[in-house]
């Protein structure tokens, strides 16, 4: 399946690794899901259709990046809408990316 990202950029990401959240999902599941394909793929695509599920979205984000900090893994989250195929909806997809967050020699105070 191919996504268009923003920017004209597009990557090619299978179906599994489409994670699709609905206002009943699971926020810590959903969580779960991204911090596997995160250290897994370095890549995750988060659908998300109406508010609940946005609302759900942006709490599992806030675990999962709370999961990878102790791996000095940071997100990087960049949201676009998306038309469902076959459907007259649009819905909201974060594509989240790692960055690794540079450490901070510790200073001597004196």
């Amino acid at each position: 399946m191919e996504i268009a990202l923003p920017g004209g950029a597009a990557a090619a990401v299978e179906k599994r690794q489409i994670i699709q959240v609905s206002a009943t999902s699971s926020v810590k599941a959903v969580a779960g899901q991204v911090t596997a394909l995160m250290r897994a793929h370095d890549v995750a695509q988060v659908q998300a259709l109406g508010a609940a599920a946005v609302n759900r979205t942006i709490k599992a984000l806030a675990i999962a990046r709370e999961s990878l900090r102790a791996e000095d893994i940071g997100l990087a989250c960049t949201p676009h809408f998306t038309d469902l195929e076959g459907q007259y909806q649009s819905a909201v997809c974060f594509t989240v990316k790692p960055y690794r967050r540079a450490i901070q020699p510790a200073t001597l105070s004196g």
